[in-house]
């Protein structure tokens, strides 16, 4: 039951922080948001955090999530295709925790 519900209660409690949060400082401070977002909706999360106290630090902390989430995205899909494929052993390199994953991630990102 907990696998069902946390997830779901974790993006509820996510979209009612953070899209309050923005909601309030279009409303109540001024902050012209939904032009820039609608242009390029990936800047909402750090328009959103650099208006907060420690701005830059919430935006460098939720860029290290963003990373954490997609390298383990990554290792996860590398470890399910590994199990479902007959016939595939893992070698030495991929039993590691993160590398595989980490370096498809960041050869994206300098690809992008």
């Amino acid at each position: 039951m907990g696998v069902l519900f946390v997830p779901a209660l974790g993006s509820v409690l996510w979209f009612t922080v953070f899209g309050g949060t923005a909601l309030y400082q279009e409303i109540h401070w001024g902050v012209e948001m939904a032009n820039t977002i609608r242009e390029t909706p990936e800047s909402g999360l750090f328009l959103m955090l650099g208006q907060l106290p420690f701005g830059l630090i919430l935006s460098i902390a939720a860029l290290v999530l963003i990373t954490i989430f997609f390298i383990t995205s990554a290792n996860s899909a590398n470890k399910r295709s590994n199990k479902w494929t007959p016939g595939v052993h893992p070698s030495p390199v991929e039993k590691r925790p993160f590398p595989k994953p980490f370096i498809i991630c960041i050869r994206g990102c300098l690809e992008a």
